[in-house]
Parts: C-alpha cells; sequence; structure tokens
C-alpha cells in the first residue's frame, strides 16, 4: 500500500521547487505520470543540445 502523503502537492512544490521548474506529479509503482516526467525530462536534456548543434 503506499504512504498517505502529508503534505499538499503545492506544499511539497513551494518545499522541494523553489526554483519553480515545471514538475509533473507521477506515481512510478502504478505507473501514473511516470511517461510523461520521462518525456519532459527528455525535453529538457534534449532541447539545449540541439540549440548547441
Amino acid at each position: 500500500m503506499l504512504a498517505k502523503i502529508a503534505a499538499s502537492e503545492g506544499e511539497l512544490d513551494a518545499a522541494l521547487n523553489p526554483g519553480g521548474r515545471p514538475f509533473v506529479e507521477a506515481v512510478a509503482p502504478i505507473g501514473t505520470g511516470v511517461f510523461e516526467a520521462l518525456r519532459d525530462v527528455m525535453k529538457q536534456i534534449l532541447g539545449p543540445l540541439r540549440a548547441a548543434s
């Protein structure tokens, strides 16, 4: 069973993401949001690489 979250999504974002970067809610054990998170990370990595070439 998954642990219950004690903080809201907004509270977690404020505490863990001070730079205000985009985020995707993902729950790996059940697969929710995993593809979306991977897609967004790849965009952030490949975008600057493509611009540099």
